[in-house]
């Protein structure tokens, strides 16, 4: 199989974003954490979702350029530029203006 390290790959939802990985480690069974540039082309639209993951999932995300609305049920952090939220758990979507948006996206496992 083909490193995905550093490389755009087509996101989740059919595509609509392209991630390159940071990196992405952990224990099994006790923990895993990774990182991901995201890249939302303009007028990226992410439908409504909650992401299936095994444990408890915490996202924490950095949004470097561009403008977009990110809609969630509930966040734990909400500022213009940071959001932490819990993406197992509650429905999110995330819709871009007409500008590429970069966010950068640490997640953190627990079992």
């Amino acid at each position: 199989m083909k490193s995905k390290w550093l490389k755009w790959v087509s996101g989740r939802q059919d595509g609509a974003y392209k991630k390159k990985m940071y990196f992405r480690f952990g224990i099994p069974g006790f923990f895993g954490m990774d990182a991901y540039m995201l890249k939302f082309e303009p007028n990226c639209l992410l439908p409504a979702h909650i992401d299936k993951v095994k444990g408890r999932h915490f996202r924490l995300n950095i949004i470097l350029r561009g403008e977009g609305k990110f809609e969630c049920d509930k966040t734990i952090i909400r500022t213009k530029r940071i959001i932490l939220f819990r993406p197992d758990k509650h429905i999110h979507s995330m819709q871009n203006d007409e500008t590429e948006r970069k966010v950068l996206s640490i997640g953190l496992n627990t079992f």
